[in-house]
Order: C-alpha cells, then sequence, then structure tokens
C-alpha cells in the first residue's frame, strides 16, 4: 500500500498535472539536475549533507564492529 502524499506533494501533483508533466518525469528531471550539479561542483549544500551523511555512517558502522 502506498504511503499517503503530505499536502506539499498533493499541491506539487496538482501543478505538475496543469502543467501536463507526470511525476515520474519531474522527479527524474530533478535528480538529473541535482546530480549534474554536484558533479560540476555547483551544489555545495548536496555536497556537504553527503559528507556528513558518510561521516556520521563511518563513525557508526566503526561503533558497531567495537
Amino acid at each position: 500500500m502506498a504511503k499517503a502524499k503530505t499536502p506539499f506533494e498533493k499541491a506539487a501533483s496538482k501543478i505538475l498535472e496543469r502543467r501536463g508533466v507526470s511525476e515520474t518525469q519531474w522527479k527524474q528531471e530533478v535528480l538529473e539536475k541535482a546530480q549534474f550539479d554536484l558533479l560540476r561542483g555547483k551544489d555545495k549544500d548536496l555536497e556537504g549533507y553527503i559528507y556528513q551523511r558518510e561521516r556520521e555512517k563511518l563513525v557508526f558502522d566503526e561503533i558497531i564492529k567495537h
């Protein structure tokens, strides 16, 4: 069973529907842009988030080992 959409998800779906864009297509375009921006060094916030998440994973994995 699919999870219920949040109010923002519902509103965004309606806007996309009015624009004639499928949610699947929109998601793909958003991810592709984010990926290219990251690879080009244009999204420092996302880059920082990724590093922080991986640091936390590294530390937690090490704690679990010991």
